[in-house]
């Protein structure tokens, strides 16, 4: 009895012993895991923060490559603003992509057109020549020749004739004008002697608002379609005798000045406004021509104001009458234009050209004669929607003018025998 009283206490102690000391290992082992999770919750929170930093980082830096290239992109469009603004297209450049003309501008992308930094670029002169060549026969005489072919750049001989060498240059001065010469070198038929010319020498503005377009220099007048072009762009080898009789040989041109003004039309519509000197050899339907050998100046322009008697008549002028050298004392001294032109697509491949041309000035037989020219023109291009770079195409071209010459009153005594 006594050893199991003395037992079951023992008993009873090892067991809450083993109670105790299970319970002191179990809290041990919560202590443990609580602490390994905390430092894994504590690692795992690291773990986050970095993340979310990278990805700042990388929200910022893709912020700023967005802007940067947005920035580039915007720098590139306001340098083709910038560009487009300066490099206006002119009236003639607008007709010429009417007509289906192949564009003749140089490569913006040669190095001569490269920008050189600072905003400046290196722009060269553009630089070109052609030379008119002809070889043929004919039943006539070389005389006989010379007389048919009125123009000065027609074949007018047996055999090779080198109607003409012309070097151009032209360029842009500043953002506002560009330039252009044409000079040209022919043969004389009968001498053999070599002759230089100056064309056309003029400035043509490229920056003016409304449409509008000013032309300042030595140039060609812009009557009709023919007159204003060089003979390298005609369609045919011969001047018409129509152009050779009202502009001569060399066609209608002297200085001053031509302002244009393109209409805000839905087909191209340009009205043409000029102004000329009236004098020289190639303005034979105003004060154009020579002097007579008896020499007809002022006193002559004196005499047939007032109707009075003239002695001596040389019969240089139109008609056999009398040229008077006259001097400019006024706005009516001079030759003015006016031109309208018109240009649509009547179809795809189907393009037409209108105009009506006028002409006004004083004329070489006094002051009171005067000059009106008038001109109707015409021109159809058809190119099919298979061509290559504007070829084939076919063309159809028709010019009509009429001149009224009034010639001044004059008296000449008839010779006596």
């Amino acid at each position: 009895m006594i050893m199991r009283r003395t037992i079951v206490p023992l008993l009873m102690t090892l067991l809450c012993i083993f109670l105790f000391h299970s319970d002191v290992n179990g809290q041990s082992n919560s202590v443990a895991e609580v602490t390994t999770l905390r430092d894994q919750v504590q690692h795992l929170q690291k773990t986050v923060e970095q993340l979310q930093q990278t990805i700042l980082q990388m929200q910022q830096e893709s912020t700023s490559r967005d802007q940067e290239l947005k920035q580039q992109v915007n720098a590139v469009q306001q340098q083709q603003a910038e560009a487009l603004a300066v490099r206006v297209e002119s009236p003639l450049d607008k007709a010429l992509d009417e007509l289906g003309i192949p564009d003749t501008q140089p490569d913006r992308s040669a190095p001569w057109t490269q920008p050189l930094g600072g905003g400046a670029q290196l722009r060269l002169i553009d630089i070109s020549a052609d030379v008119l060549f002809y070889a043929g026969g004919s039943s006539k005489r070389d005389e006989a020749i010379s007389t048919l072919q009125g123009g000065a750049h027609d074949p007018n001989q047996r055999g090779f004739t080198l109607a003409q060498a012309e070097f151009s240059f032209s360029g842009a001065i500043d953002p506002y004008f560009t330039g252009e010469t044409h000079l040209i070198a022919s043969l004389d038929p009968e001498e053999g002697e070599t002759v230089f010319e100056l064309e056309e020498a003029f400035l043509t503005s490229t920056a003016l608002p409304y449409g509008l377009q000013l032309e300042v220099g030595h140039f060609f007048t812009e009557f009709g379609i023919m007159n204003p072009q060089h003979p390298h762009a005609w369609d045919w080898v011969d001047q018409p005798v129509i152009n050779s009789r009202l502009f001569g040989g060399d066609g209608m041109r002297q200085t001053g000045f031509r302002t244009s003004w393109l209409a805000p039309t839905p087909w191209f519509s340009e009205f043409h406004f000029g102004m000329q000197n009236a004098d020289g050899e190639t303005m034979p339907s105003f004060l154009g021509g020579e002097i007579g050998s008896h020499g007809h100046g002022e006193e002559q322009a004196e005499e047939e104001e007032g109707h009075g008697h003239a002695e001596d008549i040389e019969g240089d002028g139109i008609a056999g009458r009398p040229i008077v050298d006259q001097d400019v004392r006024g706005f009516g001294d001079f030759v003015y234009l006016a031109r309208w032109k018109n240009s649509f697509n009547l179809t795809d491949e189907l393009t037409g050209v209108f105009g009506l041309s006028g002409l006004y000035g004083p004329n070489a037989t006094g002051r009171d004669g005067d000059t009106w020219i008038y001109g109707l023109d015409m021109k159809w291009r058809w190119t099919p929607a298979s061509s290559f770079r504007g070829y084939p195409f076919l063309t159809w071209q028709t010019e009509i003018m009429k001149r009224d010459y009034h010639a001044a009153r004059f008296t000449q005594e008839a010779e006596d025998g």
